[in-house]
């Protein structure tokens, strides 16, 4: 199983850090329809100092078609003889074509073509309006090169991650335009919701060569691999320094532990939250051979929420499963999460301030009405079918509440109502990983609360 599938997706209403991307690749543009056609052409004048001295050859012209036909570019790549350049580039800048063809439009290309030169031309006129076969089949499509990373800094490591020393990853899509910048990102994956924003702010900041065919800038579609590790990450127990225990059986001995993958935080209760109970619980789960979390129960906890939270998250937990003998295993594990209020703690930090807001009753300026633009979400993890459903398989639904801050996460997810406890957390889990574009309202940064439903329905 890919380490980036979950096991079942819902329906859906509405310090050192590195990076990989794809290496730079010379090869043939693949296009949807034949060459551009030769619809006039006008030979070559052979130059008088080639004839006066009897040489022959030829002359490689890279030249750009565009969307009407014409010839908007012309030179000499390579030639037998630099006597030929001048007169091949002159004469293909006269031609006429009918352009090529890409998803129903006319669009430019850049082309090649041997121009030759021999001197029996001398002695006979050109019979047709379109060049010679011996001309026509060496017109190509000139070489394709993609687009390649310049410039550019690593990812910063979000500080909100650094007690744990949480390795991460996230892949990324977006368009290099014309003038080598990065547009339209799109978040394909991620091992935390919070890589996401450094990882966005990294590509933003970086600068490309732009892909190139033959003498045409194109734009093109690129994806990144951004990993996040923290220096002397190595040398922890990083199942310990996220609260997993292992149960190993006495005796047994693996040759590999296993690794967590993806990594998602309970959502904080939001009654308990606005009334500022901390507190912690205990959940036991088995790592099974596939690296997901199964037979999800809870151990203990102080509020029976904490306790359906941290359930909520572990069964979106995957990992590298643990190994023995060569194939991968099932290992029991228990994991422990507190819910703490301290104020040098990631979760106080980033939603004390809200509650603030909300325990004043300050929230009439928090509707989506008068917003500069629509809110755009950067990327949706998916909420996860509960696997505690899995044997009775219901459709379901949930609505739930929560609050997109001014950086765009979202935060203080509340469960409004839902046709099973068990999908309202699956739910509020998913909703508090979202990313959004910032919302602002009259240039500044503004928090936005807004209520959806997400509808379930069983995997197959």
């Amino acid at each position: 199983m890919s380490l980036k599938s979950i096991r079942a997706y819902s329906g859906l209403l509405l310090f050192a850090a590195g990076s990989a991307l794809t290496a730079e690749k010379t090869e043939d543009l693949k296009v949807d329809m034949a060459l551009p056609i030769c619809l006039s052409w006008v030979p070559p004048v052979y130059p008088k100092e080639a004839a006066d001295k009897k040489l022959e050859g030829q002359a490689q012209v890279r030249f750009i078609i565009d969307e009407t036909g014409a010839v908007t570019t012309a030179r000499a790549v390579h030639s037998t003889n630099k006597i030929f350049d001048e007169a091949a580039v002159r004469a293909v800048r006269q031609w006429r074509f009918e352009p090529a063809m890409e998803e129903g439009r006319k669009v430019s290309k850049s082309m090649d073509v041997m121009v030759p030169f021999e001197r029996a031309d001398l002695k006979r006129r050109p019979e047709t309006a379109v060049p010679p076969a011996r001309i026509v089949q060496t017109l190509t499509y000139s070489p394709y090169i993609r687009a390649k990373k310049e410039k550019g800094d690593d990812p910063d490591y979000p500080d909100s991650l650094l007690p744990r020393h949480l390795p991460g990853e996230v892949d990324l899509e977006f368009t290099v335009t014309r003038e080598g910048r990065a547009q339209g990102i799109k978040i394909l994956w991620a091992t935390h919701a919070d890589f996401i924003r450094p990882a966005l702010a990294a590509v933003d900041r970086w600068t490309f060569r732009p892909a190139q065919q033959g003498d045409l800038t194109m734009e093109a579609t690129l994806q990144a691999a951004l990993e996040f590790d923290v220096l002397d990450a190595k040398r922890l127990d990083l199942l310990s320094a996220c609260g997993i225990t292992l149960v190993d059986p006495a005796g047994e001995t693996y040759d590999r532990k296993p690794q967590q993958k993806i990594v998602v935080d309970p959502v904080y209760p939001y009654d308990l939250r606005l009334a500022g109970v901390a507190g912690e619980a205990e959940v036991d789960f088995t790592i099974a051979p596939n690296g997901q979390a199964e037979t999800i129960a809870v151990r203990a906890a102080t509020q029976p929420a904490f306790g359906r939270a941290l359930g909520a998250a572990v069964d979106c937990w995957l990992f590298i499963p643990a190994a023995k003998n060569g194939a991968p295993v099932a290992i029991k594990a228990t994991a422990r999460w507190h819910y703490i209020l301290a104020p040098d703690s990631p979760v106080f930090e980033s939603t004390e301030r809200l509650v603030q807001r909300l325990r004043g009753g300050d929230t009439a300026g928090m509707g989506a009405k008068g917003l500069d633009a629509q809110l755009r979400p950067v990327h949706q993890f998916p909420p996860i079918y509960p696997a505690a459903l899995l044997g009775e398989k219901p459709t379901g639904e949930a609505t739930i509440t929560f609050i997109i801050d001014y950086d765009g996460r979202c935060r203080l997810a509340r469960i409004d109502s839902a046709t099973r406890e068990e999908f309202g957390w699956a739910a509020a889990t998913a909703i508090e990983r979202w990313v959004f574009d910032p919302p602002k309202r009259n240039g500044e940064p503004a928090d936005v609360r807004v209520s959806i439903p997400v509808r379930f329905s069983p995997p197959p």
